[in-house]
């Protein structure tokens, strides 16, 4: 599985337990790092994680780091570092695809 693949995994486990679990939400949304260990995925501190939460008038576009250096973080993702337990699902807005 490729960084990618891995992170998009990650990042749709993250998104689904958020819409499943209120206080999960809010744990991520104040705390990030923390939210996300408790997946089981420790996160680096020096990684600065920002999570935004969309609502009917505002959407969010991120764009991928595109350096060529690979983060210790990224690096433990390629090594096997991250065990993601949630298949992708591309995001949908109330079921409909964005």
């Amino acid at each position: 599985m490729s960084l990618q693949e891995k992170r998009l995994a990650l990042e749709t486990q993250i998104v689904e337990r958020a819409l499943a679990d209120e206080g999960f939400k809010e744990r991520l949304l104040k705390n990030p790092h923390g939210a996300i260990a408790e997946l089981g995925v420790r996160i680096p501190k020096d990684v600065e994680i920002q999570v935004l939460e969309e609502s009917a008038k505002v959407a969010y576009l991120v764009l991928p780091y595109d350096g060529e250096e690979l983060s210790d973080y990224a690096l433990d993702l390629v090594a096997g570092g991250c065990e993601c337990n949630a298949e992708y699902r591309p995001p949908t807005r109330i079921g409909r695809p964005l």
